[in-house]
């Protein structure tokens, strides 16, 4: 999953444009990110956005459970 993140990451940090797709057993992606704008297009695993500091998630389906989690 660090990979994932960390390749989410460098695109955003690039400015440019993230869409995810086929994440519905992704767990914990989009964590820790500070700024930019990142699209889910169909459903998504648990976790996701977790550690949120300011970047824009928009989902395009269905999101397991705590979205956002800043536990």
């Amino acid at each position: 999953m660090q990979q994932v993140n960390r390749k989410i990451e460098e695109a955003v940090m690039k400015g440019l444009k993230v869409i995810i797709r086929n994440a519905e057993y992704l767990y914990g992606i989009t964590s820790d990110l500070k700024s930019g704008e990142i699209r889910v297009e169909g459903s998504v695993g648990d976790y996701l956005g977790m550690l949120n500091h300011g970047v824009r998630i928009l989902v395009e389906g269905s999101v397991s459970n705590y979205l956002c989690d800043c536990a």
